[in-house]
């Protein structure tokens, strides 16, 4: 008992239309992909530059009699900030894959 052109072409269709639903998945993997990271390099980035705000803030302090101390609170506001945002990417990456997998 063999295959019929009938189920032949059943069989074509089946993989057409799960190659299109594939594909579909497959490009919102890569807009969250693409998405998540051009948000984890910024959260980098600001984290990067709270740093040298921070360092620089702290480096001043005896020069500006205390006063660039206020450069440091900003640095570490900023740092702070950046490592939130890459965590909150890396929640929401996770969240929306394993989404896409069900």
């Amino acid at each position: 008992m063999g295959l019929t052109s009938k189920d032949i072409d059943e069989l074509i269709e089946v993989e057409i239309l799960l190659c299109e639903k594939l594909k579909v998945i497959r490009d919102k993997v890569e807009k969250i992909h693409l998405k998540s990271n051009i948000s984890t390099t910024t959260g980098v980035s600001v984290s990067a530059a709270g740093f040298v705000s921070t360092v620089a803030g702290i480096f001043l302090a005896p020069a500006t009699a205390g006063l660039s101390l206020s450069l440091t609170i900003g640095g570490i506001a900023a740092s702070i900030g950046g490592a939130t945002t890459c965590i909150a990417t890396d929640i929401t990456k996770n969240i929306f894959n394993k989404k896409l997998i069900k």
